[in-house]
């Protein structure tokens, strides 16, 4: 696999999943709207005008700090030989860039997955949580070739 495609086709992969799953939701449930109404997992149309877990702070603070991590993401990702680690951190350049659009757009991101013990979130935050956890666990464990 050409080394550029396994960073670039999960984050396009991931950022275009994302838009259109949000695009759904807000087309679909109002603000608040639980599908199924109970139940363990719902989707849940939910505005986040903060960050992760709902903290509070300025989208565009916020939009500014993804667009470094951004930025660092397309000049770091060449350094990188491993191919796995590069999908990785292509999880995460997805996932920033599915919500950087939203906070553009909207100046909030739309959240909906409901798991009813943990805040509502989005496809672009399961990707950035598991391209993390996936790279430092490359970064930390896989052994060097």
């Amino acid at each position: 696999m050409n080394r550029s495609l396994a960073f670039f086709l999960p984050a396009l992969g991931v950022a275009v999943i994302d838009q259109l799953t949000k695009l759904w939701i807000r087309h679909n449930l109002a603000l608040g709207q639980s599908l199924p109404p109970e139940g363990v997992i719902r989707l849940t149309h939910v505005p986040n005008q903060g960050g992760a877990f709902g903290l509070s702070a300025s989208p565009w603070f916020l939009a500014s700090i993804t667009g470094v991590v951004l930025l660092s993401l397309l000049l770091f990702y060449r350094q990188i030989s491993s191919l796995s680690l590069r999908a990785s951190l292509g999880l995460i350049m997805g996932g920033g860039v599915g919500n950087l659009v939203d906070r553009l757009r909207q100046g909030y991101v739309t959240d909906f997955i409901d798991l009813r013990v943990w805040p509502v979130f989005n496809l672009a935050d399961s990707a950035i949580t598991i391209g993390s956890l996936l790279a430092l666990y490359l970064i930390l464990f896989r052994r060097k070739k």
